[in-house]
C-alpha cells in the first residue's frame, strides 16, 4: 500500500470513528481504533522508509560526487602526461614529418593563436569584464586576419601533433 493510499484510508477510518462516537456518546468500536492503529503503524513505518531511502540516495550522491573529483583529477593528470608525451615525441620526430605504423599514425595541422606581449597595450575594447580582467583574444584573432594592427599583440602559427 502506497503512503497516499494509508492517508487516505487513515482520514476515511478517523471521518467514521468521528460520526460513530457522536451517534454512539463519545465511544466508538475497539476494532476501528485498531484499525487506525494499524493505519498509523502502517504510516510511520512507510515515512521512517521514505526517509532512510532519502538519506541513502544523498549518501551515494556524495559518494558519486567525491569518486567523480577523483576520476576529473585523474583524467587531468593523464592529459597532462599525455601532451608532455607528446611534446617530448614532436622533438624526435620533427615538425611536419609524417609517420606512421600498422596501428598509429603522426600528422600535423596547422593552428594559429594570439599571443600577449603586453596586456597593458591592449586596447580597452578587447578587454573582456569580468570578476577579474582577462582579454578577448578570440576578437583579437578576428581583428589581426581583418588586417588591424593590434599594439601589445601578435598572432603566430603552431603546428599541432595529431596521433590517430
Amino acid at each position: 500500500m502506497h503512503l497516499y493510499e494509508i492517508d487516505q484510508a487513515l482520514q476515511a477510518r478517523m471521518e467514521e470513528a468521528e460520526r460513530y462516537a457522536s451517534e454512539h456518546e463519545g465511544e466508538f468500536p475497539e476494532e476501528l481504533d485498531m484499525l487506525i492503529s494499524g493505519l498509523e503503524m502502517a504510516r510511520d513505518g512507510k515515512i521512517g522508509n521514505l526517509v532512510r531511502y532519502i538519506k541513502n540516495l544523498n549518501a551515494e550522491a556524495d559518494m558519486v560526487e567525491i569518486e567523480s573529483a577523483k576520476l576529473a583529477k585523474r583524467a587531468r593528470i593523464c592529459e597532462n602526461k599525455a601532451n608532455r608525451l607528446k611534446d617530448y615525441l614532436k622533438l624526435f620526430v620533427g615538425e611536419g614529418v609524417k609517420w606512421q605504423d600498422e596501428t598509429s599514425k603522426i600528422s600535423w595541422r596547422s593552428s594559429e593563436k594570439v599571443e600577449i606581449l603586453d596586456q597593458s597595450q591592449i586596447p580597452t575594447k578587447y578587454i573582456k569584464v569580468s570578476t577579474s580582467e582577462s582579454v578577448d583574444k578570440a576578437e583579437i584573432k578576428k581583428s589581426i586576419k581583418g588586417g588591424e594592427d593590434i599594439p601589445g599583440a601578435t598572432l603566430t602559427s603552431n603546428m599541432n601533433l595529431q596521433l590517430k
